[in-house]
């Protein structure tokens, strides 16, 4: 049986030391919201959040109070199914769950891993420093924050500035954010598709330039999509060295990118600057969801107080930051951004 307590095969993620996660999960599986590059075997340090899959009772926990439990239909069998939230206000937090799906496919449903994606983010607020829906390049230790809504161009404008202008890399999707205007890397392996293979002028890796070429080929079959997506995730080491991921910036600027035919850049007040950003930042992860808002209605976790204080984190950047539009083709993006670097 497996159970949660087995710690055979437990990973590790350091997050800057900032946040420490102990998990059984696959990096596979969190490949989207738990960077690789802060996975490691053993830690120094306490555990802030473990995520566990296998079996568990609920008296496992030191107490019932301070917990959102459930469970599936199911209730014996291969086919059971349960939850456990505990500890949000301290550490270590516990999410643990029991699922037929990952036991059987290693897979878990999208609106899991976002309550994952969630909690750590709970888990950054509650010390001082929130997660960013963002691109980031860096060079002298000057930061340059790229904000978007998804498939509008970030990570073709990142890959741009870095592989083919000198630029390093904090991450193309999303960053981790202090209250000093400082930025910390959170490279999730990222989604590489066509529109990159086409545009990027340097050499890419064979099997990845096949892969894509593939896989665009064949989803002109119809249905095909479904089976095969056009996309590839990959890990940013991929393509771009080690060194040149940097671990740290001071965002002077930010570029709000914006699909277009303009083809200007221009500066933009605050107020605007402001909008955009807490609408986009946010992206990708819910603090707000049902299960937080009962589990923080029932047990006091000061929820508000902690969107209020991520909205606060905002504020200092963005007036403290040059805010930029920039509206053009998501392939030209690059080209005005280096025109106010």
């Amino acid at each position: 049986m497996n159970n949660c307590h087995d710690d055979r095969n437990y990973d590790y993620y350091d997050i800057h030391g900032i946040l420490r996660v102990r998990t059984n999960l696959s990096q596979k599986v969190l490949a989207k919201i738990l960077p690789s590059i802060f996975r490691k075997r053993l830690i120094n340090g306490d555990i802030d959040l473990s995520v566990l899959h296998g079996d568990f009772s609920i008296r496992d926990l030191d107490t019932a109070d301070n917990c959102f439990y459930s469970e599936g239909p199911i209730k014996f069998g291969f086919l059971r199914s349960k939850f456990l939230l505990a500890n949000l206000d301290k550490a270590p937090t516990k999410f643990w769950f029991l699922s037929p799906r990952y036991k059987i496919f290693h897979r878990i449903r999208e609106s899991l891993l976002k309550l994952i994606f969630s909690v750590i983010e709970i888990k950054l607020l509650q010390k001082g420093y929130t997660l960013v829906h963002a691109g980031c390049v860096e060079k002298d230790g000057d930061g340059f924050l790229l904000v978007a809504p998804p498939d509008t161009g970030k990570t073709l404008t990142v890959l741009r500035l870095c592989l083919e202008h000198g630029f390093n890399i904090l991450s193309d999707d999303m960053v981790i954010l202090k209250e000093d205007r400082s930025v910390y890397s959170y490279p999730t392996d990222f989604t590489f598709h066509i529109l990159h293979l086409r545009n990027l002028t340097i050499k890419l890796p064979y099997g990845l330039s096949k892969s894509i070429e593939f896989r665009t080929a064949i989803n002109k079959i119809p249905f095909v999509k479904k089976i095969i997506p056009p996309q590839k995730d990959v890990n940013i080491l991929t393509l771009i060295p080690r060194e040149r991921l940097s671990p740290k910036a001071q965002i002077g600027k930010i570029f709000f990118l914006e699909i277009g035919n303009k083809n200007v850049i221009k500066r933009i007040s605050e107020e605007s600057a402001l909008k955009r950003f807490s609408l986009v930042a946010r992206m990708h992860r819910d603090v707000l969801n049902d299960i937080l808002s009962i589990y923080s209605y029932y047990n006091e976790l000061g929820l508000w107080d902690l969107v209020q204080r991520q909205q606060w984190l905002f504020e200092r950047l963005v007036i403290s930051s040059e805010n930029y539009l920039v509206n053009s083709s998501s392939e030209h993006f690059f080209e005005n951004i280096l025109t106010r670097l």
